[in-house]
């Protein structure tokens, strides 16, 4: 008999979140600007290319010289990103250094994950680079 426990991916994650944002169970930090994020590994190598090499090297703490910090690490656990017109083009190459090709191929179009302007701001980004 196979029991199937529906646990879903947003619960996990959530749960993953506020274990972030207490301090809790992260084995890592990253540094941007002197302000010190807490994260879990396996969340940022999940979503990042950048940070499972960085990783796959046993780093713990790293320094980045990256804006929005905090945005990003916010959509990395709750795949929520909050675009506007003073963030998108900072948030975009972030992206891209941190090799997110979610945001990077401005797959993050469905209102459930964008906020604000961000529809408008990611169509604008899909037309300026033709994806």
């Amino acid at each position: 008999m196979n029991v199937e426990e529906t646990i879903t991916v947003g619960k996990v994650l959530e749960q993953l979140n506020h274990q972030r944002q207490q301090g809790l169970l992260c084995d890592c930090t990253f540094v941007v600007d002197g302000v010190d994020f807490k994260a879990h590994k396996a969340v940022l190598a999940a979503c990042s290319a950048y940070f499972r090499t960085l990783f796959l090297d046993q780093k713990d703490v790293v320094h980045l010289d990256i804006s929005n910090a905090a945005g990003i690490l916010e959509f990395m656990y709750t795949a929520k990103l909050c675009l506007g017109p003073q963030n998108v083009e900072d948030v975009l190459a972030v992206a891209t250094f941190l090799q997110m090709q979610e945001i990077v191929n401005c797959e993050v179009r469905s209102p459930g994950h964008l906020c604000g302007d961000c529809v408008f701001t990611c169509e604008f980004l899909c037309m300026h680079f033709g994806l």
